[in-house]
């Protein structure tokens, strides 16, 4: 625990027993008369260290002051409890796991509800989204190459890729287009800024200079550009089929012209540049 959560919990339990008409000494009848009052103010966590009350009995006299479990503030309660837990086990535990903590500290709550306020309060199992994320963007992002940089005609595969450099403190962004078969750039276009409208310019330079048959393989990286919705929409237009090289493979390029050009197209541009 950092020492700021510390002090700030520290806090919390000096302004308690400011506050409190009961010491941790008196009856538990007027502690729970205390930890009535100052409920909302304060934490459970401040109001139980204070007031020596164990957490499991102050939750124990909310549940069973003549309210159901969907009492508004039985329910703040354990979102409170709920988000301890989940913070303090790096997100990754679900409803299951959370609900054992809970039931340790002597909090009897069911795992539906348990369910229902982690929905409500949008916290899910990092591992288990990860995951589903994963899957999905993997069956979407298919890489149709594989690895096999050696087209046998022209416009059957073109790749592409963005570099930058910089002139009078300013960032230029190219993206181009070459196909794999003759190793020729087909396209490139030049803005101030990385973006799809970049990368569109270029592609569809390209399509128009040499007018591909259906079929043709776009493949590059898995940059947001490359994978954004309107680009998608414009190669289902121009009857491309995109392909992206597999995930975590930075060096995954499309090896010989393109990766020379890049690294020497700063330099082959005229500076400044008027964009």
């Amino acid at each position: 625990m950092q020492l700021k959560e510390k002090l700030d919990k520290q806090s919390q339990i000096y302004q308690v027993l400011l506050k409190a008409k009961s010491n941790p000494s008196s009856s538990l009848k007027d502690k729970l008369a205390d930890i009535d009052r100052l409920h909302g103010e304060f934490t459970v966590h401040a109001l139980s260290a204070a007031l020596n009350v164990p957490r499991s009995t102050i939750y124990n006299h909310f549940q069973h002051q003549g309210v159901s479990d969907y009492n508004k503030n039985w329910r703040e309660m354990l979102m409170k409890e709920i988000q301890t837990a989940y913070d303090e086990n790096h997100q990754i535990f679900g409803p299951i796991k959370i609900r054992e903590i809970l039931v340790s500290k002597g909090i009897k709550v069911s795992r539906r509800l348990v369910t229902e306020l982690m929905r409500e309060m949008n916290l899910f199992s990092i591992r288990k989204s990860a995951k589903t994320i994963y899957d999905r963007e993997n069956a979407r992002h298919i890489d149709r190459v594989n690895m096999k940089f050696d087209a046998k005609e022209p416009n059957k595969v073109w790749v592409s890729d963005f570099t930058f450099y910089e002139s009078r403190r300013m960032t230029f962004y190219i993206c181009i287009v070459m196909d794999l078969f003759s190793r020729k750039i087909l396209s490139w276009s030049l803005s101030r800024k990385q973006s799809t409208q970049l990368l569109s310019r270029a592609f569809l330079k390209a399509i128009q200079s040499r007018k591909p048959e259906s079929g043709l393989i776009f493949h590059s990286d898995r940059g947001c550009q490359y994978t954004s919705r309107r680009f998608g929409t414009m190669c289902r237009e121009e009857r491309v089929i995109q392909s992206f090289s597999p995930s975590g493979n930075p060096y995954h390029k499309f090896c010989y012209g393109i990766l020379q050009f890049l690294t020497q197209a700063g330099r082959a541009l005229p500076r400044p540049l008027q964009v």
